[in-house]
């Protein structure tokens, strides 16, 4: 854990205060040669993962790829304040894709995104401290429900994230699944998921009511609207592989997954979802011990799903998830499908090979 006491001390050395925090113009600290940042929210405080580095619901793009969302309560709860985890100039945009956004420059060409307010409270192109209150969480641009986007980009922070491009970076916290110990964690490894989400625990010392109240959450009169500069406010880059609009269809997101039960060492296995063709949600090389991934979807809506595997007590490798065995059994469903966590009863679909599709109902 060498690593981790490392970073304590390089946190440490960072402004807590309200004093001017001119020793981060170099950018974050970096464990592993990776920018490491707080998690942006008080210490102490818990919060899931629901999308990870490669999501791929939407964190495939050049401006997504390494970058996470972190659960908040939806409407009507009280809305979560969101704190600075970096000091530094900051940048307030308003896009489709990452909605009411803060950029926190890193003065190294680097940036801290914080994505989906519902209000900022920190005006255009002024100075934030570590651990300063910057607005309040929402579900504003391309998105399905309250979270926090979290991401470090390289590029310009006075232009809309949507430009930037997405690097990979570390977040301080604990990961309290696993232990209580704080570590730098690599996004790309973090656990993610709507319901299998690991819940991490932020370290970032927060203001106090002494260094500046936060603005009271209900007073409108306390927000401070984006930028009407069409400088500051840069409308969406042209290229769609670095912009973060599309493709949403659908209003909601449901995670889907596979459990292989009765399968003797299942391994290299792929699960697949008809969404105007065959899209992959998740793929393991190696042992499986479970697929998951996000699909758009309603309640009510059918899914046609399906995929690979191989196993050893399967009358071939490799194999579809539901098979027609003809006289030896007729239709076979392989394994367990669940939708957040419900396991759903399956409906077999002959496509009139040796294989068949299965259908779940969304409740």
């Amino acid at each position: 854990m060498k690593y981790v006491m490392i970073l304590v001390v390089l946190l440490a050395g960072c402004n807590f205060g309200p004093s001017p925090s001119s020793d981060l113009g170099g950018g974050p600290p970096t464990v592993d040669g990776l920018p490491t940042i707080h998690l942006p929210f008080p210490a102490g405080t818990v919060w899931r993962c629901t999308q990870g580095a490669g999501g791929s619901y939407s964190h495939t793009y050049n401006s997504t790829r390494y970058d996470v969302d972190l659960d908040t309560p939806n409407h009507p709860n009280v809305p979560t304040v969101v704190y600075a985890p970096m000091g530094g100039a900051v940048y307030v945009h308003e896009d489709s894709g990452f909605g009411l956004h803060v950029n926190i420059d890193h003065s190294d060409g680097t940036y801290t995104l914080l994505g989906h307010f519902s209000q900022v409270w920190v005006a255009n192109d002024t100075w934030v401290e570590l651990g300063e209150p910057l607005g309040l969480d929402g579900c504003t641009g391309a998105c399905t429900g309250d979270h926090v986007h979290l991401g470090v980009h390289s590029g310009t922070a006075s232009q809309s994230a949507g430009y930037g491009q997405s690097i990979p970076f570390a977040v301080f916290a604990a990961d309290t699944n696993v232990s209580t110990r704080p570590a730098a964690h690599n996004t790309q490894s973090m656990v993610c998921g709507l319901t299998q989400g690991h819940f991490y625990e932020s370290q970032l010392p927060v203001w106090s009511d002494e260094q500046g109240e936060s603005p009271d959450p209900t007073d409108d009169d306390d927000t401070v609207d984006p930028p009407s500069d069409d400088d500051d406010a840069t409308p969406e880059p042209a290229d769609d592989d670095d912009s973060t609009e599309e493709p949403i269809s659908l209003s909601g997101v449901v995670e889907l997954c596979w459990q292989p039960d009765g399968l003797v060492n299942p391994h290299d296995a792929e699960l697949w979802v008809w969404h105007g063709g065959w899209q992959t949600v998740d793929s393991v090389y190696g042992s499986v011990s479970q697929l998951c991934g996000a699909v758009e979807a309603d309640p009510g809506d059918v899914l046609l799903v399906n995929g690979q595997f191989e196993a050893s007590n399967v009358l071939s490798n490799p194999w579809w998830m539901c098979s027609n065995w003809g006289s030896a059994g007729g239709m076979v469903v392989h394994g367990t499908f669940f939708v957040n966590g419900i396991a759903l009863p399956t409906t077999d679909v002959d496509n009139g090979v040796d294989g068949c599709n299965v259908q779940l109902v969304l409740p």
